[in-house]
C-alpha cells in the first residue's frame, strides 16, 4: 500500500492518518498549519533572498557529502524502500531539494511565496514540506 493511501481529509477538513502510519513508523512526527486568507500571488524578494541563500550554504555545505549518509535523508530511504518504493527512483522531497541545492547549478524554481518559502525551510531544516490548497481538495 503506498503511503497516498493512508492520508485523507474528512468532510471538516481534519486530517485523517491511518493508525498503521504510526505502528510502523513510531517515530513519526506530522505538523499540519492551516493558513486561511494568504495572498499567494505575486513574489515575495525576501523570501526569493532566503531561498537562494539557504541553497547556496548547502550548496557548501553539501558539496562533499554522500546525501544517504545524513540521518534525515536515510530515514526517507528506508521508508521509502519499507513500502516498496526504489529510492533512486524516488526521492523524498526533501532529498530531491537538497540534491538541486548540493549541485549548485540550477535553482530551484520561484513557484510562489508559499512554495518558495516551504523550500526554504526544507533546505534549511532537512525535512520534507509539502503544501495543498483546501479549496482544490
Amino acid at each position: 500500500m503506498g503511503i497516498g493511501e493512508h492520508f485523507c481529509y474528512d468532510d471538516d477538513m481534519k486530517l485523517i492518518v491511518d493508525p498503521t502510519i504510526f505502528e510502523r513508523y513510531p517515530d513519526v512526527e506530522i505538523g499540519v498549519l492551516d493558513i486561511h486568507g494568504m495572498d499567494n500571488s505575486g513574489h515575495n524578494n525576501e523570501i526569493l533572498s532566503l531561498l537562494r541563500k539557504e541553497e547556496a550554504h548547502q550548496h557548501e555545505l553539501l558539496a562533499n557529502t554522500e546525501l544517504g549518509s545524513l540521518p534525515e535523508i536515510g530515514a526517507w530511504r528506508k521508508i521509502y524502500k519499507s513500502f516498496g518504493s526504489d529510492s533512486h527512483d524516488f526521492l523524498s522531497s526533501v532529498e530531491a531539494v537538497l540534491r538541486r541545492a548540493r549541485r549548485g547549478v540550477n535553482p530551484l524554481p520561484q513557484i510562489n511565496n508559499l512554495v518558495d518559502l516551504y523550500n526554504y525551510i526544507s533546505l534549511k531544516y532537512h525535512m520534507p514540506v509539502g503544501a495543498e490548497d483546501s479549496d482544490k481538495i
